[in-house]
């Protein structure tokens, strides 16, 4: 049987609902409204979300913070760019390589790197990472080296931005979809149970070495189409996605919006964006105030912005539910 809720609950539950269409509409009508310039942000906050959210399945979920996520955002961006300019693929495989070659790179990398634990396993990734950023910075002949690969061309179905902008929404929400699933299936549990315990994970018959490569690897897979939908939103490509910051980028948007919920990262995503965007339209000193606003954050609500609102929800149900 199912739960029943009560009047509260179901209050909140109705407005949950009407929150829900009332985003989706927006988002609909978002290129009827905005300019190019913020149907672009848009649609590079959409992208962030999706690499956030999958990159919470190992860190809120699994607790295993990775250093080296730009590897598989990277190598997915540079091979949607190399298959576009130098073949004659179909765009659908050319795209589908993407998130292939992330979750392969994730399943190598994974298999040397998960055999560590807690800071021995975030450099290792690092340091994976960083060895191929350091090849693609440098392999000229393939690459372009620090030029990267310019002009990387759109089907023809794909060339205004509004019609980009559907299909990235399309991917993101579909992506987002299956990971909401992932997380609340019995694998989700096992990972959960695992950052909590993993001795008596281990005890309960959980091969653990395999469920955090499985985990990883996902997030590998999520992260290379993440790349290949930014190599196509910029059509271009250069080193910077592989370099170490990236990989630092959804760990603060975890932070920032809560890395023990779902829809934390999301959140923390497109604040982090759009304060980027903000800030430095009006400062070259951009990352000290980002600094600034990111460190109160977490020290002062270290369930961050979206995992403070919903424990105060959650408060405020129980109290009306007690009423």
């Amino acid at each position: 049987m199912g739960t029943l809720l009560n009047g509260p609950q179901r209050h909140f539950a109705n407005l949950g609902v009407l929150w829900w269409v009332a985003v989706g509409i927006i988002l609909m009508v978002f290129p009827i409204f905005l300019s190019k310039f913020w149907l672009y942000l848009i649609t590079f906050m959409l992208i962030q979300a999706l690499f956030a959210v999958s990159f919470n399945l190992i860190m809120g979920y699994g607790g295993m913070i990775s250093f080296g996520h730009a590897a598989f955002f990277g190598i997915g961006a540079y091979a949607v760019a190399l298959l576009s300019a130098r073949t004659s693929l179909p765009f659908a495989l050319i795209l589908i390589s993407a998130p292939v070659v992330g979750g392969l790179l994730a399943l190598i990398i994974g298999f040397f790197c998960l055999r560590s634990h807690g800071l021995y396993f975030a450099l290792l990734t690092m340091v994976f990472a960083e060895m191929l950023y350091h090849v693609v910075h440098k392999w000229y002949n393939f690459t372009g080296g620090d030029n990267g690969i310019q002009g990387i061309p759109l089907p023809f179905f794909l060339e205004t931005q509004a019609s980009y902008y559907y299909f990235v929404l399309f991917l993101v929400v579909v992506g987002i979809i299956l990971v909401w699933r992932i997380v609340n299936s019995p694998f989700g549990n096992a990972v959960m149970a695992f950052r909590e315990n993993e001795e008596r994970t281990d005890f309960v018959g959980i091969n653990t070495m395999k469920l955090r490569l499985e985990a990883f690897s996902i997030s590998g897979l999520y992260s290379g189409l993440c790349g290949g939908l930014f190599a196509l939103l910029t059509q271009q490509v250069s080193p910077d996605v592989m370099f170490w910051t990236k990989s630092a980028e959804p760990i603060f948007m975890g932070l920032f919006g809560g890395m023990y919920t779902f829809f934390g990262p999301i959140v923390g995503a497109i604040a982090i964006v759009f304060l980027e965007q903000f800030i430095s339209a009006h400062t070259k000193y951009w990352a000290i105030f980002m600094g600034l606003i990111i460190l109160p954050v977490v020290l002062f609500l270290p369930e961050g912005l979206y995992g403070t609102f919903e424990r105060r929800i959650k408060a405020m149900i129980r109290r009306r539910g007690e009423i």
